[in-house]
């Protein structure tokens, strides 16, 4: 991810919305032949959103009109290009820059319930008193039954300063924990020294500093013994390039890590630089939700032979974007090249990267199973129980999705929860 101001282009591109739209008139045909200069086109659409604002059964703001049409052409384009509104962007730095405004926790659906299952150091939260482990009932005297984790976040999401009290349990005993929201640092990296020197550092994403963050969380587990490493990238949806880049230079000793190619910038390519823990036996953990800067690393390492990738194939993006401010605090998030691994293939294809370990995550059990479970359970004749299963197999059941990665668990107490970390462990332990 890169960033740029708006050009003197856009300038004038606007200019000429605002000329349509000042003219208001409609002059020949859409299908007239279309003249080389692609600012006819630009012309063309001008006169199309001016027509739009005179004619239409009901009045349009000609900026509502000019945004619809931005986020026409941007969706036109790939997956990954896109405008942003004034807000959207504001959301989209302060996520790039590992900020949020909130109160600094995240919360976990739990036996029924909702637990705060992690308070960010030096947050508002931890400040006033919240901790892990306590089930939360209400927000501002709203009972949060019936709300998704997602959902409540949201809701403790909100400007700096306005207040918030939150409802708990602890240990049996209500509490109220009065917190006012503030700009929270949220951290890109987890760590734990597990047994026999094994270090597990989890990245979340790519955000600024990321590098910087992962540098230091390795001289900490160098210090206390670290023999070997498990770097675990799992839903890690990417980021900011240069960080990826800094990461992947803390395994490598000389090479390319990454290439890009695009038409304005030609081909570019990032080498590694000597020092690092080039020796350190590495396994790195992927699933599906493993995207962009996190498929840099894991390219670079793979291609390199440097380490194994266990779990399941990567989400496949292997696109490079550069975000275009606008003066009036919207931005345009414009894909502007493709990543190439060491070997000059492609970082990932829409299928994404390959493990060299497939290990699936169990199963969670569908609708249809949970139903024939609670048939086989109810004290009903056998005759009756099944017809009941017939019907239940006409049925079309669904397919079952892997289950999530248990974040909320210590990676040294997920055990049979979390099988792609106990091989990637089993594995690194046998390369030392």
């Amino acid at each position: 991810m890169q960033r740029n101001s708006a050009g003197q282009a856009a300038s004038y591109v606007l200019g000429l919305f605002s000329a349509g739209l000042a003219a208001g008139g409609w002059v020949g045909s859409v299908a007239v032949a279309r003249a080389v200069d692609p600012y006819d086109e630009v012309e063309l659409l001008a006169h199309v959103l001016g027509t739009i604002q005179r004619d239409f059964v009901d009045p349009v703001p000609p900026g509502a009109l000019v945004d619809a049409a931005v986020d026409g052409m941007m969706a036109a384009l790939d997956p990954h290009s896109r405008w942003l509104s004034a807000d959207d962007y504001a959301a989209f730095d302060l996520e790039t820059a590992g900020t949020d405004l909130g109160i600094g926790v995240a919360v976990v659906a739990r036996d029924g319930g909702v637990t705060i299952g992690d308070v960010v150091g030096g947050s508002p939260a931890g400040r006033d008193g919240l901790a892990p482990g306590d089930t939360l009932v209400a927000i501002d005297g709203e009972p949060v039954s019936g709300l998704t984790p997602s959902e409540i976040e949201d809701r403790l999401r909100g400007a700096r300063g306005a207040p918030v009290t939150l409802s708990v349990v602890r240990h049996g005993a209500p509490l109220e924990v009065h917190t006012v929201r503030d700009t929270v640092h949220v951290p890109a990296t987890t760590v734990e020294l597990l047994p026999d020197g094994v270090a597990y550092l989890r990245l979340t994403q790519f955000q600024r500093g990321a590098a910087f963050e992962v540098t230091d969380a390795m001289r900490g587990l160098d210090q206390r013994g670290m023999t070997a490493l498990v770097l675990d990238l799992r839903d890690n949806p990417g980021g900011l390039l240069e960080e990826a880049v800094g990461v992947a230079d803390l395994f490598l000793e000389q090479g390319p890590i990454v290439t890009t190619r695009g038409r304005v910038d030609g081909e570019q390519v990032h080498y590694a630089t000597p020092g690092g823990y080039a020796g350190l036996p590495v396994v790195v953990l992927v699933n599906g939700r493993s995207a962009s800067a996190a498929e840099v690393v894991a390219g670079a390492l793979q291609d390199t032979r440097r380490a194994q990738l266990v779990g399941a194939r990567t989400w496949g993006k292997g696109s490079v974007q550069t975000v275009y401010e606008n003066e009036d605090g919207s931005a345009m998030k414009l894909t502007i090249g493709r990543y190439y691994t060491p070997s000059g293939e492609p970082v990932a294809d829409r299928d994404g990267r390959e493990p060299d370990v497939p290990v699936a995550m169990p199963a969670q059990p569908t609708a249809a199973s949970a139903l024939r479970a609670r048939i086989g359970a109810l004290p009903i004749t056998e005759p009756e129980r099944a017809e009941m299963l017939a019907l239940l197999a006409a049925i079309e059941p669904g397919s079952a999705s892997e289950a999530p990665v248990p974040w909320t668990v210590a990676a040294s107490e997920r055990g049979d929860t979390d099988p792609q970390l106990a091989r990637a462990i089993e594995l690194v332990s046998a390369a030392r």
